[in-house]
């Protein structure tokens, strides 16, 4: 620590009458200063506490007589807190969050990360951890330190440029999605308040942002719980600690025990190797329970005869055995399998009316979910609401059909409906609104609204003879022949009821003879293959959806030359679904957000984020490597896009 004066007006056995003077507030402020600058935070900590105690012993004097100087006093001493961080209470960092965050950008981001981690893992329970978070969330939403100079525009009003301002922008940008590091990145890029101040600002508006996703993940998730766990690695054979969602080597070895498990466990040799495929298989509990179907699904194997007993030798010669009866089972050779004799092969009969009737598949059940169209209407019919125009009643029955299919929850088709129509909404009151939802909740609970039965179709009766049929007559046959076969041999070979007849070779008929100057029509076998040289390919008919989850750059390019005009004929396809139904909206949303422009879009921004640096120089250096790229306006276009696009 520097050398500082020798007189310290703080000891016990001293009054200090000077500190309300701008001598010992001078002296005062320049010991903190030299202990901050040394970064002793114990020396920070004894003078913050013992400031502290004698300001609130002096403080209504203070702040009338010399309130310039308790001012200094207030912001020297929030400026030393932020280097002593962990050693607050959860309260004293809410309230230095909410009066003094301006001094968070004078600090390592993952430094505070480090001391909030400190403070959390103090607290009894995860569940108060998360609470401790949304209080420190809360506290950053209402700081008033500014970010840049220049006003900014929040819900169509010029305000000035503080944190609670750019967090009200924020959130009108989220529109209810939950934040993430790609829209983050996508708000930056496509927010004018963002292009219209310096570079400097830009990163700290982009820096408070990631701070707060950070402190939205909750402590009961791997992600973002603050305790330290040693897991063993089975391929190193060593421990590595998990913090905060990523795996650090820690080089200490897995006892032999443990490890031994881990690998079992892993399907690994002792080495720490994958097991060959098949070890893997056979180690499986669903290589088990396939080989306990297999011995149940067995077929008992034919009880053999008990050995007759033996016989005293008669006098006369015994009669010759005779060959066995059709039907009889024959004992199998040693390794080979029993083989049961098969009937005498049959013809299929000539008609299916032969055949017995085959059962009937009982038809499905219709579901009974009702409709949500249907719902949304019976609420219109039973409400008796009448719309001024036929648009507002369309909106309203778009929210209920919305609320219905689970795409909003009550309190999203509550906000619906009271929106002004201006922006959208129904324009009903905050009452009226709670009615109508009340009344739905009624309505699809109700048993007796179920959608009309489904008449089961029938299908005409299979003419393709089936083996259990022709079995069938073989035994009757069988039964009232007249003679019984005395010897089958090489049955088997018999057994061919369902070998197709051996084809003839087709004689091509004569070409007829045409008229001379005729044109001959064109015939089936004249048309060339689809895959044949020559031939002509057609294009697959798509609907709006699939054409949205087509789009590529080409195709992008295609649509106009002017990116934003392109980006509009995408939004278009979107609200075309929409003017169906809500699920065809929301179908044709995740249609594009599976497209491969809209994936190149997610790959330039998550290189931005991963590396820090600007979607221009990310898309200047795809393009110096050949890659597939954007230009920065079809960036900012296709950021509109998404922006607008809602579910």
């Amino acid at each position: 620590m520097p050398n500082t004066p020798t007189q310290k007006p703080y000891t016990d056995s001293q009054e200090p009458i000077f500190i309300d003077t701008k001598e010992g507030s001078a002296l005062a402020l320049q010991m903190l200063s030299d202990a901050m600058a040394a970064h002793d935070l114990d020396d920070i900590g004894v003078v913050i506490d013992r400031l502290e105690t004698l300001i609130r012993k002096r403080r209504s004097a203070m702040e009338k007589n010399v309130p310039e100087i308790y001012h200094t006093y207030m912001q020297k001493l929030a400026a030393a807190k932020w280097h002593v961080l962990n050693r607050l209470t959860p309260d004293d960092v809410a309230l230095l969050f909410r009066n003094h965050f301006e001094h968070f950008f004078e600090h390592d981001f993952d430094e505070v990360l480090s001391h909030l981690r400190t403070i959390l893992q103090t607290q009894p329970s995860r569940e108060e951890r998360d609470r401790v978070k949304q209080q420190w969330r809360d506290a950053i939403a209402e700081s008033q330190a500014r970010i840049g100079q220049t006003q900014i525009v929040v819900t169509g009003s010029r305000v000035n440029p503080t944190l609670h301002n750019w967090l009200n922008d924020w959130r009108d940008f989220l529109h209810g999605r939950d934040p993430s590091p790609l829209l983050i990145v996508e708000y930056l890029n496509s927010s004018e308040d963002i292009r219209a101040v310096p570079q400097a600002a830009r990163e700290q508006v982009e820096r408070v942002l990631k701070f707060i996703n950070h402190l939205r993940k909750s402590s009961q998730t791997p992600e973002g719980m603050e305790d330290r766990v040693m897991v063993p690695d089975p391929f190193t054979g060593t421990y590595k600690t998990f913090n905060q969602g990523h795996l650090e080597e820690s080089h200490v070895p897995v006892p032999k025990e443990i490890l031994k498990e881990v690998r079992e466990e892993a399907m690994l040799d002792e080495h720490g190797n994958p097991l060959p495929l098949v070890e893997r298989v056979k180690r499986s509990a669903l290589y088990e329970s396939v080989l306990e179907e297999i011995e149940q699904q067995k077929p008992a194997e034919p009880a053999q005869a008990p050995a007759p007993t033996p016989q005293p030798p008669a006098p006369t010669p015994q009669a010759p055995m005779s060959k066995p009866a059709v039907g009889s089972v024959q004992r199998a050779k040693p390794g080979l399998p029993t083989i049961i004799p098969l009937p005498e092969a049959v013809t299929p009969p000539p008609h299916p009316s032969v055949l017995p009737p085959r059962p009937t598949v009982p038809p499905v059940a219709p579901s009974s979910q009702p409709n949500p169209q249907d719902l949304a209407k019976r609420v219109l019919g039973e409400y008796k609401i009448l719309f001024p125009s036929a648009d507002l009643e369309k909106r309203f029955l778009s929210v209920l059909v919305s609320y219905f299919s689970g795409v909003r929850d009550r309190t999203e088709a509550h906000e619906a409906l009271t929106r002004v129509s201006e922006e959208g909404g129904v324009n009903l009151s905050s009452s009226q609104s709670d009615d109508v939802l009340t009344t739905a909740d009624h309505i699809r609970d109700r048993k007796d609204f179920l959608p009309h039965p489904v008449v089961p179709q029938h299908t005409a009766p299979s003419m393709k003879p089936r083996l259990e049929d022709v079995v069938a007559i073989a035994e009757q046959k069988k039964q009232h022949a007249p003679q019984p076969v005395e010897e089958v041999e090489d049955i088997l070979a018999n057994v061919n009821i369902f070998d197709a007849p051996t084809p003839q070779p087709e004689i091509p008929p004569a070409p007829r003879p045409m008229a001379p100057g005729r044109p001959t029509k064109p015939m089936v076998q004249d048309i060339a293959h689809p895959h044949a040289p020559g031939a002509r390919t057609v294009a697959p008919v798509m609907g709006p959806i699939d054409e949205l989850k087509a789009v590529n750059l080409e195709e992008f390019h295609r649509l106009s030359t002017d990116p934003h005009a392109a980006a509009q004929h995408v939004f278009e396809k979107v609200q075309l679904l929409e003017s169906e139904s809500i699920e065809k909206k929301a179908e044709g949303i995740r249609a594009w957000q599976s497209s491969p422009l809209n994936q190149l879009y997610i790959a330039i921004g998550n290189q931005s984020l991963e590396r820090g640096v600007g979607v221009e120089e990310v898309i200047a250096e795809r393009q110096q490597r050949q890659e597939p790229t954007l230009t920065p306006e079809e960036f900012a276009a296709v950021a509109d896009v998404n922006r607008q696009l809602r579910f």
